[in-house]
């Protein structure tokens, strides 16, 4: 078998390797670079055939940085190395390099590190080529990777390798508050970050006027804590939190969100106004209207004051009565003339 059939061999079968990162994806492209924020966990594994009894070894590079650690493979074949949030937030913001080197059909790594002189620490192989990474004249980052993979690629040798790259940037959270006034009520807080996906988020409110004050001066009222976890999006991760305000007093809140060993922050502020009771409202504008009667005068005065007489309607009993009256009176004037 030639060098070139190994080669087609080991990459496609000896050593398949996938960055498993919880963290925001800056697109959704093959040849895109994960991006993370300093103080997450960033995790690479993959699979290492044909079970390597040295283990793999992993190298790291960023600017005036390199590392080397040798890790195992279980028996599946599965390896996993992890830079933890404490190793992250050490490490400034930039470009780093992986790369994952199998000792190949010999058993041994043809590539390592070793000393140089003057305190320089070099990468030698046993192909005889070498280059420095550390101390006086030392590569840097990519052109360290490069000169790694190079070495690697050299007929001499049957170790393989495979290689990703990752970005750590400054944590990031962003609010989106909007107006930043609310009502009463439950008022949700939202934003963005490029905190992983899945991380605890610890969040807090209170009074912005909160301390000491005189027994005239009255301060708004109210406050809460809790956790929230960032959930998966593009291009940026998405935060959210829900706060019952509906016992606030009116006035200004601090917000904190960050994480929760305080190694990250962000503060904003937002206020909370009196809510408008529509019903109390509707019971202000709405009541049962009793009609009043329009006064009738009883009479009519003069420009003097003198009431004048009031013309009453007659009822006809009133026009019949004199009439009987009369009759009667000539009835009995008749009678009487005829008793006498």
């Amino acid at each position: 078998m030639n060098k070139s059939t190994k080669n087609l061999f080991f990459i496609s079968a000896l050593l398949i390797i996938s960055a498993l990162i919880t963290g925001t994806v800056s697109g959704s492209g093959s040849d895109d670079v994960l991006s993370y924020a300093r103080g997450d966990t960033v995790t690479v594994s993959g699979f290492a055939a044909g079970n390597p009894s040295l283990g793999v070894a992993v190298w790291l590079f960023g600017n005036n940085l390199w590392d080397r650690d040798v890790i195992s493979v279980d028996s599946s074949g599965g390896y996993s190395y992890e830079l933890s949030p404490s190793e992250t937030s050490g490490l400034s913001a930039g470009q780093y390099y992986v790369i994952v080197q199998h000792p190949g059909y010999n058993g041994r790594f043809d590539a390592d590190k070793a000393s140089g002189v003057q305190g320089q620490t070099v990468v030698s192989s046993e192909a005889g080529s070498s280059f420095i990474i550390g101390g006086t004249g030392s590569l840097q980052g990519r052109q360290a990777a490069k000169a790694l993979m190079d070495m690697l690629d050299s007929n001499n040798i049957d170790d393989m390798y495979s290689y990703t790259s990752f970005i750590l940037e400054e944590p990031l959270i962003e609010e989106n508050l909007g107006g930043k006034i609310y009502d009463r009520g439950i008022i949700s807080l939202s934003g963005s970050t490029n905190l992983a996906a899945g991380e605890k988020l610890f969040y807090s409110v209170q009074p912005l006027e909160f301390g000491p004050t005189s027994k005239e001066y009255s301060v708004p009222q109210g406050g809460t804590s809790g956790n929230i976890y960032v959930t998966g999006s593009s291009p940026l991760n998405l935060w959210n939190a829900e706060i019952d305000a509906s016992d606030y007093s009116p006035g200004e809140y601090i917000f904190e969100i960050g994480r929760p060993d305080g190694s990250y922050k962000s503060t904003m502020v937002f206020t909370v106004t009196e809510t408008t009771d529509a019903s109390e409202a509707d019971k202000e504008n709405t009541g049962t209207s009793v009609q009043v009667p329009a006064e009738t005068s009883v009479a009519e005065k003069t420009p003097d004051g003198v009431p004048m007489a009031q013309n009453t309607p007659e009822s006809p009993l009133s026009v019949l009565l004199p009439i009987f009256a009369a009759a009667l009176s000539v009835i009995s004037l008749a009678y009487g003339k005829k008793f006498l």
